[in-house]
């Protein structure tokens, strides 16, 4: 499975790259560009960057692949963040609980199974 991830935190990127196969990005720069050479199977976001924001770069990537499964990550655990990310159907994750990660990079691959039965 191709996991894009995007963060400004160098140690969330590498625990992403480590943990879970995925290729990272430290400027939305240079996700852009991947994600106009190829489609990852899911896009793990983080939402509070400099410059640009992930809700900017999550809108980005569903102009360019309106299916595409994304994964929001932030420390800013609250209600509001929370109810943004399900009406733009994203997943939303809390990032202190990589339990969690797992579970939803899981249920993202199961779903790719699924469909491509």
């Amino acid at each position: 499975m191709k996991i894009y991830a995007i963060d400004d935190e160098k140690h969330h990127l590498k625990i992403y790259e480590v943990s879970h196969g995925a290729i990272g990005f430290s400027t939305p720069g240079k996700l852009i560009d991947a994600l106009c050479e190829s489609k990852p199977d899911l896009l793990i976001c983080d939402l509070m960057m400099p410059k640009v924001d992930g809700w900017t770069i999550i809108s980005i990537a569903r102009q360019m692949y309106p299916e595409l499964p994304i994964i929001i990550g932030t420390a800013m655990d609250d209600f509001v963040q929370k109810q943004c990310a399900e009406i733009r159907g994203c997943k939303f994750w809390s990032k202190g609980d990589l339990l969690k990660l797992r579970q939803m990079i899981e249920e993202v691959e199961q779903c790719i199974k699924h469909t491509k039965k």
